[in-house]
């Protein structure tokens, strides 16, 4: 069996444990799982572009050139937007994408919604305080796009740093990531596209992107946006080696 080495980032709020139930159930020998937001976890970028190249820095510490076996990634949400700007930069640096509840970016030209996303992000972003942490935690798993997932485990301000939880919702905002959908049409092939049954707003972006014939396969996991939490098993069945 070919060995294999897979790069899962985690989204807004992630941490490296978050991955814990996949370790277990995941039969590949080497499974990478970095922390964002601690204060002494990865550096920050200021920008999508920044982090992703930061990332790979990364990447390369860790000697993921000279492996010689099958190298995957898996990024959910924020994580997976990330992970478009690696694929950006470097697609052959991974032999395989998968892509959990992640946006694929806002149309250039819908320069409202940008700006509304924005405004919004950086209202978030002023909210983070030590002071109003457990307020901002109710407020933030409260998002209609998270009302059919599973609860994150609980948080707490001590794991993060505060600067780079504002940078994320900040300089990492939707309303900076580029439409990155040219990007996933050329690189296709290596792509798994993975979206919850119950998380309706991500299932159609997903079902956009197969009826524009943008990507050759869509999964569709049993569960609502938090696939990494809902759907360990079914993620570790499709990462599964052979």
């Amino acid at each position: 069996m070919q060995e294999t080495i897979t790069f899962a980032l985690h989204g807004f709020l992630g941490q490296a444990k978050d991955w814990e139930h996949l370790k277990n159930l995941y039969s590949g020998k080497n499974l990478l799982t970095p922390s964002l937001f601690a204060e002494d976890g990865t550096l920050a970028g200021q920008s999508l572009t920044a982090q992703a190249e930061i990332v790979m820095s990364l990447l390369n510490k860790k000697g993921l050139r000279q492996f010689g076996g099958k190298k995957t990634f898996v990024g959910y949400s924020l994580g997976g937007r990330i992970g478009l700007h690696i694929l950006q930069l470097e697609p052959d640096i991974f032999d395989q994408y998968v892509f959990l509840s992640t946006h694929p970016g806002l149309a250039e030209k819908d320069i409202d919604t940008r700006d509304n996303r924005r405004v919004s992000d950086e209202k978030w972003a002023a909210q983070l305080t030590e002071e109003n942490w457990g307020e901002f935690l109710l407020k933030w798993n409260s998002q209609s796009v998270l009302a059919s997932t599973k609860k994150e485990p609980e948080r707490y301000v001590s794991d993060y740093s505060l600067k780079k939880l504002r940078l994320a919702l900040t300089s990492w905002s939707l309303a900076h990531q580029a439409d990155m959908r040219d990007v996933i049409n050329k690189n296709r092939e290596k792509i798994t596209w993975v979206v919850g049954a119950h998380d309706l707003k991500y299932l159609e972006l997903g079902k956009e992107l197969e009826r524009n014939n943008l990507i050759n396969r869509l999964e569709v996991f049993k569960g609502g946006h938090r696939l990494h939490l809902e759907c360990a098993d079914q993620l570790a069945k499709l990462l599964k080696p052979g």
